[in-house]
């Protein structure tokens, strides 16, 4: 079941379909996509004192936890929450101008990002803003 953690932030719940073979963890438009990604990318982390981020930016982004765990620190400018992402059948959905810093990875950890725009048009925050989405 999808999760409201703060306003703008929701913890959703990804189909993971496991058996002998491994895990098969599915992301669809239809399902539990709630925005049409236009850049995917991937942040591969060797050791556990990197620090990511530490701002927020005007696209939404929804962050996997693929292989690992990782801290995340966030504030939408009224509330602020920690929380560990370490299932791969959770996806962490972040609404434009929530800040984050990502700190106390597991070493080996791979996160997945979508984003809604692409970099060349995404612009970054040092604090937390009020941005509006379409």
């Amino acid at each position: 079941m999808d999760k409201q953690l703060i306003q703008r932030v929701k913890l959703l719940d990804l189909v993971c379909n496991e058996d002998d073979r491994g895990s098969l963890v599915v992301i669809e438009e239809q399902d539990n996509l709630p925005f049409i990604p236009k850049r995917i990318f991937f942040i591969n982390v060797h050791s556990s004192s990197s620090v990511r981020a530490g701002h927020s930016s005007s696209s939404e982004e929804l962050i996997v936890a693929v292989n690992g765990a990782v801290t995340i620190d966030l504030d939408n400018g009224e509330q602020q929450i920690s929380l560990r992402l370490e299932e791969k059948n959770k996806a962490l959905w972040l609404r434009p101008g929530v800040w984050l810093k990502l700190t106390e990875f597991t070493p080996g950890t791979i996160l997945l990002v979508a984003a809604s725009i692409l970099f060349s048009e995404t612009q970054y925050f040092k604090k937390p803003q009020r941005l509006s989405v379409d």
